[in-house]
Formats: C-alpha cells, structure tokens, sequence
C-alpha cells in the first residue's frame, strides 16, 4: 500500500513540487507533482500546464526511497521513477 508518510517525505498534501519523471525512453522529464487529500498524485507539464498523467495510491501501489532525491512509486501496472529538483 502506498502511504502518505513515504511520498510526503518529499511531498506534501495538497502541495506541488518540481521533479523529473523518468519516461519509458529513459530520458527524464520535469514535471510539476500534486499530492492531493485523496489517495492520488497528479503529474503537470510545467511548460503547458497540461495534466500528463495521475497515479492512484490504491492498495496495489508501493512507495520506495532509493536516495536522498529519488524515490520510485510501484503500481500493479508500472513503476514511476521521480527525482526531486525542488522542495
């Protein structure tokens, strides 16, 4: 399960952050990250501000810390990886 004290070490609710997104080309792309009240997480492109994409929290979903900036969340279907480029 995907808890809120593992993502909010980076993030917390209701706040955006400035990360790069690792993309299925491996290439990294920044992307504004939104932890809401409920158990999703939205990604922006800061450019555009178009919605890219959201991730639900969900039971399925696994939160890891692989450093001080990076930290991957598990999903059933994918794994997102995130570098921190802002707090």
């Amino acid at each position: 399960m995907c808890l809120y004290w593992n993502v909010s070490h980076f993030l917390y609710k209701n706040e955006l952050a400035l990360v790069e997104k690792k993309s299925p080309w491996f290439h990294y792309n920044t992307r504004l990250l939104l932890l809401y009240n409920t158990p999703k997480l939205e990604y922006y492109d800061p450019e555009t501000n178009a919605l890219k994409g959201t991730i639900l929290l969900d039971g399925n979903c696994k939160a890891m810390q692989n450093d001080q900036y990076k930290f991957d969340l598990v999903t059933s279907n994918r794994t997102y990886i995130f570098k921190v480029k802002s707090k």
